[in-house]
């Protein structure tokens, strides 16, 4: 190899003479360079020993690290002041000034990123572009240290399991999948993952209940001659921290090759519906060593039902198109969070479809189904409404009663409730209402011979669809205020009321049937149970 200069003096001559001296082709010094520039320490150790390269493994590192400091420098710096250039701080010092402006870890990032750009900018915003030398300095000097002679080995997170006993959900994560085509595969985590949305996972709090939650986890380790390490993680939020463990090894892989680890600290048992992003930060130190390392750092996408998903959602078969889809708990639990009953949960979700979260309108020309079939045995498209929630097309901006008893049911099911979508009719009357996508009063279909009726009106329903179970109905607001006690609507001071968790009639008192239809219409206005289905997803 050829020599290179050293103006910074980042690495001592000794070492200097050294690399020059390895007898190292360019084709496998730019193997080792590669990996040092992806952070793959294990790769990197890999290499050095296929290459018997082990009494060299610091001076390589070292080099490497002063190399990519000499072109970070050159270019993150070239319009720092003389001035700055002489300041001197140490590395302690250094990192309080990042600390305190809580931006050390992004300047490391980007600086092993190789970011200049990224880099500067973070430095202007704070107000530090003087101190580019001293931090960059600083970074190296970590960095350098990142491989040190005093550490005997380096343990690395292969993969994690979540879902790791497919037939119960009592000590660990439900199963799921993405969506209709994509299935979330096991182990969730794998070390190429970074962002929480790649390892998605769902605990149903009341089958957890009291119980340990476990998970699985793959180390491995360099040189693999290490027999024992010791792990930790910080962080985890729900799932809270791993605490230490020794690891056995065998040939550089844990063994067994998935380690079972408790999380006696997790918080689901006292948790409500939720959606959360955590992350571990693992640790790991050699045995007989008292410093502790830092090793990966794994995402995750955490959900929290209240009970295990209902029909159309499954847990068995495994895998299976209608196993929950992460998609639909994408929009479940931030709808819900924060509901710790079956109720509120489902009250919450209606109430987003009514609104303009749920980007839909009546269809108050034809009044056909757009997402949902109106025949029995028919489908709900799922995947279409999901493409409508994200921006996309979907199916449509329209619905019908079908379509969003359909949402409300299955968006509410995989929380855990139990709602039915089921039918009332036949030839109803209406009162004044206020549609889905509308702000005022009035009856649909005008201009037509349907003025103000629907043939049938379908909403979601709990127990068995009948006269005396409440009701969830997305697709319109009626007028909740009753004129002096005649169970009829005031037709004067309206009151919008969307239908949340009412009953459906009390022949004694002010409920959903006489607000949604007329008087002469309440005899034709009766449940028909035979009609209630959960619709599959597809």
């Amino acid at each position: 190899m050829a020599k290179n200069s050293f103006p910074f003096s980042f690495t001592n001559e000794k070492i200097k003479r050294i690399i020059l001296d390895i007898s190292l082709t360019k084709t496998n010094f730019n193997r080792l360079a590669r990996h040092f520039k992806k952070g793959d320490l294990e790769g990197f150790q890999a290499t050095i020993d296929e290459l018997s390269l082990q009494e060299h493994r610091i001076h390589i590192w070292h080099y490497l690290c002063s190399l990519r400091c000499e072109k970070f420098i050159e270019f993150a710096c070239k319009k720092t002041p003389d001035r700055a250039r002489r300041r001197v701080l140490d590395k302690q010092s250094i990192k309080k000034i990042l600390d305190e402006r809580s931006i050390f870890t992004g300047l490391i990032d980007e600086y092993r990123k190789e970011h200049t750009k990224a880099f500067q900018s973070l430095l202007r915003k704070h107000d530090l572009m003087d101190f580019c030398y001293p931090i960059i300095r600083s970074l190296y000097t970590f960095e350098s240290e990142d491989l040190s002679s005093n550490r005997r080995c380096i343990v690395r997170v292969d993969a994690i399991k979540f879902n790791h006993d497919q037939l119960s959900h009592t000590n660990d994560a439900l199963n799921i999948r993405k969506n209709y085509s994509e299935e979330v595969f096991v182990p969730e985590w794998i070390r190429k993952y970074s962002s929480p949305e790649d390892s998605p996972v769902a605990y149903s709090i009341s089958d957890i209940g009291k119980n340990r939650v476990i998970i699985k986890v793959r180390f491995a380790v360099t040189p693999p001659n290490i027999r024992q390490a010791e792990i930790k993680a910080r962080g985890g939020g729900i799932l809270g921290d791993v605490k230490p463990m020794t690891v056995n090894f065998i040939f550089g892989i844990s063994s067994p090759e998935y380690i079972e680890i408790k999380l006696d600290g997790n918080h689901i048992k006292d948790a409500a519906v939720n959606i959360d992003d955590i992350k571990w930060q693992w640790m790991y130190r050699c045995i007989r060593h008292k410093k502790w390392y830092k090793m990966d750092r794994s995402r995750h996408r955490i959900y929290t039902v209240l009970k295990e998903p209902v029909i159309p959602w499954k847990q068995r078969p495994y895998p299976d198109t209608q196993n929950p889809w992460s998609e639909v708990l994408d929009s479940s639990c931030q709808w819900a969070r924060g509901t710790n009953s079956l109720d509120e949960a489902a009250a919450a979700i209606t109430t987003k479809v009514n609104l303009p979260e749920g980007k839909m309108e009546y269809d108050d020309r034809t009044g056909d189904c757009h997402y949902s079939g109106c025949s029995p045995g028919d489908r709900f498209s799922c995947s279409a409404y999901i493409d409508r929630l994200k921006g996309g097309p979907g199916n449509g901006k329209y619905v019908n009663c079908a379509d969003c008893a359909s949402i409300v049911g299955t968006f509410s099911n995989i929380l855990g409730c139990e709602l039915w979508e089921s039918k009332m009719g036949y030839g109803l009357y209406l009162n004044d209402i206020i549609s889905i996508g509308s702000s005022t009063w009035g009856k649909p279909f005008s201009g037509t011979d349907y003025y103000g009726a629907f043939s049938y009106h379908e909403i979601a329903w709990k127990g068995s669809a009948l006269l005396n179970d409440q009701i969830f109905d997305a697709c319109l607001k009626v007028n909740g205020n009753e004129l002096d006690a005649t169970r009829t609507p005031n037709p004067v001071k309206k009151i919008p009321s969307l239908p949340l968790n009412i009953l459906f009639d009390d022949p004694t008192s002010f409920d959903y049937r006489e607000k949604l239809v007329t008087p002469s219409s309440r005899k034709d206005c009766l449940p028909l149970p035979t009609t209630k289905t959960r619709r599959a997803v597809f």
